[in-house]
């Protein structure tokens, strides 16, 4: 019951943060008509689009709230919990958020859609961290052992990617409902939209009814203090700073492959949009079925082991992308290399990060008595979002050098700025230390 919210938020999260590109600046160029111009397609401001630009600005104000949530949510004293109160508080105002983003007022270019589209974008930004912060503090809570918490982790990779995957079904299944119920292909996206945003409110709503903190979870008293200064504390434990950056880079680069993935198969191979589900769904299962592996290979090699050997195989993919669309091969080939290379990467980044903050956390409070998991992973996604924002300013603009089949050049580009944070992100954790705890 506790991973179905983790389907349930990045099943909204998937479809504003990975879709929402899509839907306003579609493949193919201007002369492609997709959708309809919403808002401006071209750079407005310093060479960034309208829909970069606040997605730029939601992911900020989302880390910032993050760093702000993790805190508040290791301090409250709430009957019905420190946790689940704030996803009480924070799922349903997701939803609306998701289907406003989606459903512009004005069915052509217009000032208010740029407005309707600020504040969906921000508001669900904010209500992300309240809802997301507190929930991964309750992994370390949840997980009393250390194989619990990578059980735990692993549970919640599977959930993570149904709702990524879920997200990803709409490129299959708009061309079905718009022939079945005979609508346009509009029209059908809208409508699945709104399907996925009913499904995802009710997965958010799965562990604030059946976990109860007070049944479940260790207990520990709530954590005094300002926010900020729980911040810098944990940021002072050399470890985990290490950590951090090297998570901001892999952010970087694996945002450029998730907002990509539906132009690389587009416009670098060459193939119907409704084969991006049929990769996705591959690189799913394959992971998924890898998710059994990463327990016993985590016991015999190490977390640090697998996330090294992960982002060497991410700057192989990434290689192989910058290729595929200027070499003569058959195309179930490239198909086939491009699910391979991702297998086992996703499997390992869906399972391990998660796992080792919370190892983190577990040995900062064994050694300070405080237990601050909401605050570590306050200050992750304040990270991650941090990445996830530079890329999403920068996605776009490149896009505009070229998203067409006779000009990839943008699309090209992407996976140069990928292939760079992936090999950073791989030098940097090469110099990160484990956490050594105590036998519980």
């Amino acid at each position: 019951m506790y991973s179905f919210g983790q389907a349930g938020w990045n099943l909204a999260n998937a479809c504003l943060m990975l879709l929402l590109i899509y839907f306003y600046i579609p493949p193919g160029g201007n002369d492609v008509h997709l959708f309809p111009e919403y808002i401006e397609r071209n750079t407005v401001f310093f060479s960034f689009t309208i829909v970069g630009i606040l997605m730029f600005v939601g992911m900020l104000l989302s880390a910032v709230m993050d760093i702000i949530m993790g805190p508040l949510s290791d301090r409250a004293k709430l009957k019905f919990g420190r946790r689940r109160s704030f996803l009480a508080i924070a799922f349903i105002p997701l939803t609306v958020c998701m289907i406003m983003a989606f459903y512009p007022p004005v069915e052509d270019k217009s000032v208010m859609n740029v407005i309707w589209l600020a504040t969906a974008v921000l508001v669900f930004n904010v209500f992300v961290s309240v809802y997301v912060t507190p929930y991964n503090g309750l992994i370390a809570e949840l997980g009393h052992t250390e194989d619990d918490r990578v059980f735990i982790s692993t549970l919640l990779a599977i959930t993570w990617g149904i709702g990524f995957v879920g997200a990803n079904t709409i490129f299959a299944l708009k061309g079905w409902v718009s022939s079945t119920f005979d609508i346009s292909g509009v029209l059908a996206f809208k409508y699945l939209i709104l399907a996925f945003a009913s499904l995802s409110c009710l997965l958010m709503l799965m562990p604030i009814i059946f976990v109860n903190e007070n049944k479940y979870c260790i207990q520990s008293e709530p954590v005094e203090g300002n926010p900020f200064q729980q911040m810098k504390s944990v940021l002072k434990i050399q470890k985990f700073r290490r950590y951090m950056i090297c998570e901001l880079f892999y952010w970087i680069s694996t945002q450029f492959v998730q907002l990509g993935v539906a132009y690389y198969i587009t416009v670098l191979i060459g193939l119907e949009e409704h084969y991006i589900t049929y990769i996705i769904i591959g690189v799913a299962a394959c992971s998924g079925l890898s998710f059994p592996l990463i327990i016993p290979l985590t016991k015999k090699f190490g977390k640090k082991f697998l996330l090294v050997f992960a982002f060497v195989m991410q700057s192989l993919l990434f290689l192989f992308i910058m290729i595929m669309g200027h070499i003569s091969i058959p195309t179930w080939l490239i198909l086939v290399a491009v699910i391979l290379l991702n297998t086992l990467p996703m499997a390992i980044f869906g399972i391990l990060p998660m796992a080792l903050i919370s190892d983190m956390a577990t040995e900062d409070a064994q050694y300070t008595g405080k237990m601050r998991s909401a605050t570590f992973f306050g200050v992750k996604f304040f990270v991650m979002k941090i990445g996830l924002s530079i890329t999403s300013l920068v996605f776009p603009t490149l896009l505009l050098l070229g998203n067409s089949i006779d000009n990839p050049k943008g699309v090209d580009l992407t996976a140069v700025a990928g292939l760079v944070g992936a090999i950073i992100a791989l030098f940097l954790m090469t110099k990160v230390d484990m956490p050594h705890l105590i036998e519980e």
